[in-house]
């Protein structure tokens, strides 16, 4: 996707497709339905609120272009609720539950006796890769609020010779 047709990413159906399209990166083409319904229930609360939506994809430029010139962008907040910026890379936070993911042939084995994925044994998938762990166990209602209807605010700390 080129820098013309990205700033043109503001309709619902387009921004569902762009978080599918990252979600079956990371997650492979066949996502298991509990990260589809993590996914749907979010998607449901951006497009709840329009500005929502654009808050979004203003984030993820600016991150972006931020990150492409060297600079690192920390996040603050409740952003890390939302595993949709996580998908974005608006934030390196990923909410989901516990979890080893394959980034070979994506399988993917949620642990619920842990909170933190990063709190887990090392692991090698059934393909032979290593497996990556993640998840850090925090609900969207923290970002989206108990309805879905709240304004996302998504912060950040740029360094001071970006934020010009």
């Amino acid at each position: 996707m080129n820098k013309k047709e990205e700033l043109k990413i503001v309709n619902k159906e387009t921004f569902k497709r762009l978080v599918y399209e990252k979600s079956f990166e990371k997650y492979g083409k066949n996502i298991q339905a509990r990260i589809k319904d993590r996914i749907d229930k979010e998607l449901s609360m951006v497009c709840y609120n329009e500005l929502s939506l654009y808050s979004f994809m203003i984030a993820r430029q600016l991150v972006e272009r931020a990150k492409n010139h060297g600079w690192t962008v920390g996040n603050r907040g409740s952003v890390a609720s939302s595993l949709i910026a996580h998908l974005l890379g608006i934030t390196q936070i990923n909410p989901l539950e516990a979890h080893y993911y394959c980034p070979n042939c994506h399988n993917v084995e949620f642990h619920d006796e842990f909170s933190c994925g990063v709190d887990m044994e090392d692991k090698v998938c059934q393909c032979g890769t290593k497996f990556e762990k993640d998840g850090f166990t925090i609900p969207p209602e923290t970002f989206f609020g108990k309805d879905g209807s709240k304004v996302v605010d998504i912060d950040y700390n740029f360094a001071h010779e970006y934020q010009k």
